[in-house]
């Protein structure tokens, strides 16, 4: 167990044990966002991993670009087997507007994704929204390859209750 935790670490994954049950694995497409896998403990329980990767988006843009629509179906599918479970949405933006600005458009990219979550029937309690601007950028450089890495949703698990 505390060999899976440090890969865990090191991966970002989110751990957490539960009842023995398997969880689909994610559709396959090129922009999978979703990563699940379950290990037995021997125990009658099971150790679940869930990655979330971002959701990436245009300069200037809150369309979600149709490559993810089946990536957050499956999404929309675990959060309705996982009725208990919160998520937040975190929006951000690459580093050149102004503070304004992007504290604007990343609310609303995050809004989007939650849009569409609750248009597949989610509820919206389940889904918290939070504008993180141009705070946490993965890239520094603002060229136009990288900055397209700031332009960006990500997917936290902000409760998992068992």
């Amino acid at each position: 167990y505390n060999m899976i935790k440090s890969i865990i670490k090191k991966f970002s994954f989110i751990c957490v044990a539960l009842p023995f049950y398997s969880i689909a694995q994610s559709a396959e497409n090129q922009s999978t966002i979703f990563e699940t896998a379950s290990y037995s403990t021997g125990e009658n329980a099971a150790v679940q991993m869930v990655r979330f990767d971002p959701i990436y988006f245009k300069s200037d843009s809150t369309v979600i670009d149709s490559k993810y629509w089946s990536s957050l179906d499956y999404l929309h599918h675990w959060l309705k087997i996982n009725a208990d479970t919160q998520i937040e949405l975190h929006g951000h933006t690459n580093g050149i507007p102004s503070h304004n600005y992007c504290k604007k458009l990343s609310q609303k990219r995050a809004e989007s994704v939650k849009a569409y979550l609750i248009n597949k029937g989610i509820p919206s309690a389940q889904i918290i929204c939070k504008a993180d601007r141009k705070n946490k950028l993965l890239v520094k450089s603002n060229s136009k390859k990288n900055k397209q890495w700031n332009q960006r949703v990500e997917i936290k698990i902000s409760g998992f209750n068992i």
